[in-house]
C-alpha cells in the first residue's frame, strides 16, 4: 500500500487496526464524513486529531506526518504518557490493579523474576520460571508440593 501522504498512512492505520471510516471516527470521536476527507487530502490534521489517534491507538504522530520512524509508539513512551496524563497516584493505582489481575500474572512473574535477576536470562529458563511463580501463586497445595519436591531433590544432588 502506498503510503506517500498523511491521508495514505492515516488509511494504512485504520487497515492494520481493521477497522472500518465509520468504526475508526466513532473511535476517535468525530465524524465519518471528516475521517473521509483526511484520508482524501481533502482537509488537514489538527493537533488534537494526532493526539487523539496517539491516545486512542498508540499511533505515532511523527509518523502520520511525515511517514518516518515507526507507526505505533514505543510501550515506554506509551507507559511515560499515561503517567504524565493522570499522574503518579492514579497510574501507579491502575497499574497494580493490572497486575494483580489473574489474567495478568504472568508480566507480574516477569517483573518478579526481572527484580531479582541480573543480566540475561534464557527466554526458555524466564518462560519456566514464570510458569512455576504463576503456580505457586495460584495456591494449590498439590502443586506446591509437586514443586517442593521437585526442587529439593535437585538441590540434594547438587550437593
Amino acid at each position: 500500500m502506498k503510503n506517500t501522504t498523511p491521508g495514505d498512512r492515516l488509511r494504512q492505520l485504520r487497515k492494520h487496526l481493521n477497522l472500518t471510516q465509520l468504526a475508526f471516527s466513532e473511535e476517535i470521536g468525530m465524524t465519518h464524513g471528516n475521517l473521509s476527507k483526511i484520508e482524501k487530502n481533502q482537509i488537514a490534521m489538527t493537533k488534537a486529531f494526532l493526539k487523539a489517534l496517539k491516545l486512542r491507538f498508540s499511533c505515532n504522530p511523527h509518523w502520520i506526518e511525515t511517514g518516518k520512524g515507526e507507526m505505533f509508539i514505543s510501550p515506554e513512551e506509551y507507559i511515560a504518557d499515561g503517567i504524565k496524563y493522570l499522574g503518579i497516584p492514579k497510574y501507579g493505582e491502575g497499574l497494580l490493579k493490572v497486575l494483580n489481575d489473574p489474567q495478568f500474572a504472568e508480566l507480574r512473574s516477569m517483573i518478579m523474576i526481572g527484580e531479582k535477576a541480573t543480566g540475561e536470562i534464557d527466554p526458555e529458563l524466564m518462560s519456566y520460571l514464570c510458569y512455576i511463580l504463576n503456580k505457586w501463586q495460584q495456591g494449590d497445595e498439590d502443586i506446591r508440593g509437586w514443586l517442593k519436591i521437585q526442587l529439593d531433590s535437585q538441590k540434594r544432588g547438587s550437593e
